[in-house]
């Protein structure tokens, strides 16, 4: 009886070993309620979508909570059994709380067609996964109310050729946004200016227009009148929110200080004290630095170099005396006879202060040199008198080595 009863207790210990091997070895499923004992789960203040209309959108919000470390949260919608696209979030939280709002996001409620759908997440840790929520819910065929709002918008005005602005803004709309267009239109608002339009596809319920602030380049626009214009797009089609007209104008070149008046004593007193100390000056730059001191400040213009080349009366006209006449409050008269530097013509239209641009017959009246002075006092015969550097004037007259000199043109300050 004892050895019976030994091989009975051997027998069913080898069957209760069996029985445990096999659930050993025996793989959780995933959605099975005898899901392992170190495996628990628990849910916190979720939000669960009910009937919504098409387009609506829907904020999903909540806590997961586990007794091991999660390896991955999968949160999406179902149909048919199958993620919908573009309504999947796949997270990687690695540790043992995960906050549902992180992927609300990924997850369009807004783009959804009519029928019926299942609100799913998936929670998995070291024994695999699990389904912690199935929620069923229906999106009706009546379309949403659009009710689109912004706040803290800035709109371009008046516009400077070549500078920026930054536009900012935040939308907030009822329903999905789907698409953005953020861009400059014509001055009719009927055509979109060239690389200067930005779409977008934020698929939620707002939008901040300051992201794509860099990607609208202002500055590349040219002078004229265009339309600031930002379509927003939900279920219920595209609303124009912003449509602001503006204009970029050219720059206002650097003027002089229309209430300093031009001191031709500290002009007689910097040039007297400067007097051949500039001979490595080009002509242009002293007469800057001349009128700097006599308290006007001139736009320092780029003027031909006049080291031993030889330029014609068309270049100086063309960059120097048109940018003068037409950028600045200065008036340019010219000399159209071209007058030499000692006639009637120079004592009546020259005086202290005013700059004069003139050239010689050295090299022949075809090929000559220019330069420009400034005219610093009157002599007691009336004749002006200069100050340059030492290679264009010689004891305050206009100077040249041979042949003639004659007057181009005067830049009368302060008189335009």
């Amino acid at each position: 009886m004892q050895n019976k009863s030994f091989r009975t207790s051997i027998s069913a210990a080898i069957i209760l070993f069996m029985v445990v091997g096999m659930l050993a070895v025996t793989p959780f499923a995933k959605d099975d309620a005898a899901y392992a004992a170190t495996s628990q789960f628990t849910l916190s203040g979720v939000t669960k979508p009910g009937t919504l209309k098409k387009g609506q959108a829907f904020v999903i919000k909540g806590m997961i909570n586990s007794a091991l470390t999660m390896s991955r949260v999968e949160v999406g919608i179902v149909k048919d059994g199958k993620w919908v696209s573009g309504c999947y979030a796949n997270k990687y939280p690695k540790s043992r709380s995960f906050n549902i709002f992180t992927a609300d996001s990924s997850i369009a409620f807004g783009n959804l067609a009519p029928g019926t759908y299942y609100y799913r997440i998936w929670a998995h840790d070291a024994n695999g996964g699990r389904k912690v929520l199935d929620h069923k819910f229906v999106v009706s065929s009546t379309t949403a109310t659009s009710k689109i709002t912004l706040s803290g918008v800035t709109k371009p005005g008046t516009l400077t050729k070549g500078k920026s602005f930054m536009i900012k803004g935040t939308v907030n709309s009822a329903l999905a946004i789907k698409q953005m267009s953020v861009g400059i239109a014509t001055s009719d608002g009927k055509k979109w200016i060239p690389n200067h339009i930005v779409y977008k596809y934020p698929r939620l319920l707002s939008f901040n227009i300051g992201s794509v602030s860099s990607l609208l380049k202002f500055s590349n626009l040219a002078a004229g009148s265009y339309r600031y214009k930002v379509f927003a797009y939900d279920a219920n089609g595209a609303h124009l929110i912003i449509d602001q007209p503006f204009k970029v104008v050219a720059p206002a070149a650097p003027v002089a200080n229309p209430s300093t008046s031009l001191s031709i004593s500290k002009l007689k007193n910097y040039t007297d004290k400067n007097w051949n100390t500039n001979t490595n000056r080009y002509c242009a730059e002293y007469v800057y630095y001349c009128l700097n001191a006599a308290g006007y400040t001139l736009p320092k213009v780029t003027y031909p170099r006049l080291d031993g080349k030889v330029y014609g009366i068309r270049t100086v006209v063309g960059s120097q005396l048109n940018y003068l006449d037409k950028k600045t409050p200065y008036k340019v008269i010219w000399n159209p006879k071209y007058q030499e530097v000692k006639n009637n013509w120079v004592r009546t239209n020259i005086k202290p202060g005013d700059i004069v641009f003139y050239d010689s017959n050295t090299k022949g009246w075809k090929k000559h040199a220019e330069h420009v002075v400034i005219c610093t006092r009157i002599d007691s015969n009336n004749w002006p008198r200069y100050s340059a550097h030492n290679n264009c004037v010689k004891d305050g007259q206009i100077y040249t080595k041979a042949g003639k000199s004659r007057i181009l043109a005067v830049v009368k300050m302060g008189m335009k």
